[in-house]
């Protein structure tokens, strides 16, 4: 029956993926019985800000060793605002601004907010120490490197930015403002091959399979993170789009607008039926993101029929 199942998907997979005219990668993990559906789930993909994940779960390994505090108290200065996704950079603009640590783990998780995300980041240790947690729990197939304001600025070709010296969002919308096509798709395609911020479809489902499972955070700290996840506000027509209502996702999108639309996460079916952790990534220059979207909704409601409703 197994066999049955993952042919019978990855045919279904191929098809949706086909329409999509992207390259997509997924993998499908039922967490009860073991059985992985994988399609192109070890090729690598921007993840963007499914990233977050082993990000928020670093700094709860620290909060969890007694070496960070979520209720710290942390300033919010203009040096800290970066650019793209979140609320922080519009609302909090000007200084004197202070918001808890679990506070801005929620808007990085909830909201996707950069700023909340560069700061628990830095908290965190940085990208090193991310990318060093996953590989010491043998995962060596993401690489956690930049800030999402570094990420945004090189993905925009304007690397020269996002240092620390010269950072200012102002600068920066100034400069996005003044590109013209020919620069932001030279900066797209120099993207495209970087290294930098990577994974495979296989290595983000196993992050959060583990989420799910303790294996990496003590009950506490994976409730808490993995509660954020099913109060995730972002990509509600990813692996939510198609799924009956009520549905409960724990998730994390990830979008580079033009270029990529991620969603990972835990999708829980009813009737007893088990859990399936899922990371379907998908990058295209040339497909609307909204297709994208469709496409990741259409996979994850044939993965999720395909599970509840197996023969035992």
């Amino acid at each position: 029956m197994k066999t049955e199942i993952t042919k019978r998907l990855y045919n279904e997979i191929t098809r949706i993926a086909a329409r999509a005219a992207a390259s997509v990668g997924v993998c499908a993990i039922h967490l009860e019985s073991e059985v992985r559906i994988l399609f192109n789930a070890d090729r690598s993909f921007p993840l963007a800000s499914t990233y977050k994940i082993p990000i928020a779960m670093r700094l709860l390994m620290l909060a969890e060793q007694g070496q960070c505090s979520l209720e710290q108290m942390i300033e919010i200065t203009t040096e800290d605002l970066s650019p793209g996704s979140g609320a922080i950079k519009d609302l909090f603009a000007i200084p004197g601004v202070q918001l808890s640590v679990q506070n801005l783990l929620g808007l990085a998780i909830r909201f996707s907010d950069n700023t909340a995300s560069d700061i628990v980041l830095r908290l965190a240790g940085g990208g090193h120490e991310v990318t060093k947690m996953l590989s010491e729990r043998g995962i060596n197939e993401i690489r956690v490197d930049r800030p999402a304001r570094q990420i945004i600025c090189d993905f925009y070709g304007f690397g020269d930015l996002s240092s620390e010296q010269s950072w200012s969002l102002l600068r920066f919308r100034t400069r996005l403002k003044e590109s013209t096509p020919e620069q932001r798709t030279a900066g797209i395609e120099a993207f495209r091959n970087d290294p930098r911020d990577r994974g495979t479809p296989a290595a983000l489902a196993s992050v959060v399979a583990r989420l799910q499972k303790g294996e990496f955070l003590s009950p506490k700290y994976s409730d808490l993170l993995l509660n954020l996840m099913r109060r995730c506000r972002t990509g509600p027509g990813r692996l939510k789009g198609q799924l009956p209502a009520g549905t409960i996702v724990a998730h994390k999108t990830g979008s580079l607008e033009g270029l990529v639309a991620n969603d990972a996460g835990i999708i829980e079916l009813p009737d007893n039926r088990g859990r399936v952790a899922i990371a379907a990534l998908a990058e295209s220059i040339e497909t609307p993101t909204s297709d994208l979207e469709l496409t990741i909704a259409r996979i994850a409601r044939s993965i999720y029929d395909a599970f509840l409703f197996a023969t035992d």
